[in-house]
């Protein structure tokens, strides 16, 4: 008969487990971050269920039958550029081609050091801008960057960009916690922050960033939480999502409205596209509520209710779509992709039409509720057809990351 031997840990008296602790939760991470080397080695190809009407054929995914279906009449131009957007996006590759290195200023690098892109927003295909925190520093960094062509480094390499920050004017140092960014135009932006010192205050800060811009203005909210802000592009005014309500304000004469949300808190604000009239929100609650801005009552005019809380809105040409997580979602220009990062850092991509599960891509680095990925995706950077790709910055960098120069070629 084999008796088992029981393993004894015995502690001894004037031993130290200081940063030896095996938690649940340092289990996880340690498992997590096994799962994301592995998927950066292996990446597993999306598995999902389409409906038969939009499923595709084998040969959707071999250029030369795509090719000569359009010749003979059966793709339309619309089908066949959506078809190769397609391709190319499953041809992303998953680890970047490229990593660029982002500074605060070239003078004072030496100072300072950019910790983590807290959000990226696209101003158009050849510009965009940057919110960036700074190691051992409270303050924020707002900065402008441009993307140039770059020749590629590699065959493999489709996309050709490079990221270079505007001249220093463009650097904007904030000494509040910024909590959200929306731009006004192509040499603005609106942001909101909370002040650190003193009595909490929360603040909405209107700033230009062009060259002889000196557009600074300052609005103060009282001691508010705020979420998230919104520009009307129609009107000399924006939102703000606020505690236990919306608050809309005017510009010129610095009027302010409260936006009733049933006592919850706006987490996502959105204005409508067509004419600005109509006013979107998010909360906390599980509602998405429409206000009419024309209107003297501050109740809104139409409500849906969800299943979780809503934190992100997208208004589309035909359609809006809502994201019931606390991460921001975005579409491409073209609104045929749906794209954003999960709460494990994993930035995924759909299609908008059929809600495929298009494209996985793991975090090049590991990541935390403080140190999390902000994506952009475009098929057309610098304005140049078949430039795909998607930019990820995390850290103090923005990675790059291209689709490949062959096409799927199936055997037909």
């Amino acid at each position: 008969m084999i008796k088992k031997r029981r393993n004894i840990l015995k502690i001894l008296p004037n031993s130290s487990c200081i940063g030896k602790a095996f938690t649940k939760e340092a289990i996880k991470i340690k498992e997590k971050e096994e799962t994301r080397k592995s998927d950066l080695m292996n990446p597993v190809k999306p598995r999902t269920e389409t409906s038969r009407r939009h499923q595709l054929s084998v040969y959707d995914n071999c250029l030369p039958c795509v090719t000569c279906n359009f010749q003979k009449g059966l793709l339309s131009k619309r089908q066949l550029d959506h078809t190769l957007h397609k391709i190319r996006l499953k041809n992303l590759n998953t680890t970047p081609q490229t990593r660029i290195q982002i500074y605060s200023d070239t003078r004072r690098d030496w100072l300072e050091r950019l910790e983590n892109a807290n959000q990226l927003e696209m101003i158009d295909n050849k510009h965009m801008i940057g919110l960036f925190s700074l190691k051992d520093s409270m303050i924020q960094r707002i900065l402008w960057l441009k993307l140039s062509d770059k020749p590629s480094s590699s065959q493999k390499d489709r996309l050709s960009l490079s990221i270079d920050p505007f001249p220093s004017c463009s650097n904007y140092q904030s000494a509040v916690k910024i909590s959200s960014m929306s731009l006004i135009d192509k040499d603005s932006v609106l942001y909101t922050g909370m002040v650190y010192t003193g009595t909490p205050e929360s603040l909405v800060f209107i700033k230009g960033f062009g060259e002889g811009s000196s557009r600074y203005e300052v609005y103060s909210l009282g001691q508010k939480a705020t979420w998230t802000c919104a520009w009307n592009k129609h009107a000399n005014q924006f939102s703000v999502g606020s505690e236990k309500c919306g608050l809309l304000l005017d510009v010129q004469t610095r009027r302010l409205w409260e936006i009733n949300t049933h006592n919850s808190d706006v987490l996502c604000q959105v204005f409508s596209k067509q004419n600005g009239n109509s006013l979107y929100s998010g909360t906390r609650n599980s509602q998405i509520f429409t206000h009419d801005l024309r209107s003297i009552s501050t109740y809104a005019v139409n409500q849906l209710t969800q299943s979780s809380s809503v934190c992100g809105l997208q208004l589309l040409q035909m359609m809006s779509i809502y994201w019931p997580v606390t991460i921001p979602i975005h579409v491409d220009q073209s609104e045929e992709i749906v794209y954003g990062v999960d709460q494990e850092g994993y930035t995924r991509l759909w299609c908008l039409q059929t809600g495929e599960l298009m494209k996985t891509i793991p975090p090049p680095m590991a990541t935390s509720y403080d140190f999390f990925p902000s994506v952009l995706y475009s098929k057309t950077w610098n304005d140049r057809q078949g430039n795909t790709g998607l930019l990820m910055g995390l850290g103090d960098k923005v990675y790059v990351y291209s689709d490949y120069t062959d096409m799927a070629v199936n055997d037909c």
